[in-house]
């Protein structure tokens, strides 16, 4: 009986394997392909950043899977079996709300998206579009006053003139 669980737990980790490196390896290019188009400066859409959450979710929940299913590795160091189960476990159910809470989250986005202008959905839709073009424009221009602090302003100072101005005059003077 011991022989032939563990030729079924062989065969069920057999086929686990490439199943997880290709869900890995995918989601990863979907990583890397948002995060390239982040840095190369494209406009983001409204669903760039679920679909960013979604891909890393995804990847962690596979790598917690895959930690789960290969003993091997968890046989050479001195953790405790138990501590190690439930904090694996405990990852993988983690990553697993974080996915379908984010596919929630896509999913009311695209339905927003693809709603007729007319209909309350849509309203609602464009008036979260505009806030955050508003949001947008606010941070632009924070950005803007930063820069422009950063810049000497001219100092007025106020000295006494050899030149027959008036007593006390102001002078404008450049500062450092």
């Amino acid at each position: 009986m011991k022989m032939n669980q563990h030729f079924h737990f062989t065969t069920i980790r057999n086929a686990f394997y490439p199943q997880a490196a290709i869900g890995i390896s995918a989601n990863t290019f979907l990583l890397c392909l948002h995060i390239a188009a982040v840095f190369v400066g494209c406009n983001p859409r409204l669903t760039d950043l679920p679909i960013t959450h979604l891909a890393l979710t995804h990847i962690l929940m596979l790598l917690t899977m895959g930690l789960l299913a290969s003993t091997d590795i968890w046989d050479m160091q001195e953790l405790p079996g138990d501590f190690k189960c439930k904090v694996l476990i405990f990852l993988n159910r983690v990553m697993r709300g974080l996915s379908i809470y984010t596919t929630c989250v896509l999913s009311v986005l695209q339905a927003v998206t693809i709603s007729p202008s007319s209909s309350w959905l849509a309203s609602q839709g464009q008036e979260v579009q505009a806030l955050l073009a508003k949001d947008q424009r606010h941070t632009q221009v924070q950005a803007q006053a930063k820069n422009q602090s950063a810049t000497p302003a001219p100092v007025l100072v106020t000295a006494p003139d050899p030149a027959p101005t008036p007593k006390g005059a102001q002078v404008l003077v450049k500062g450092p």
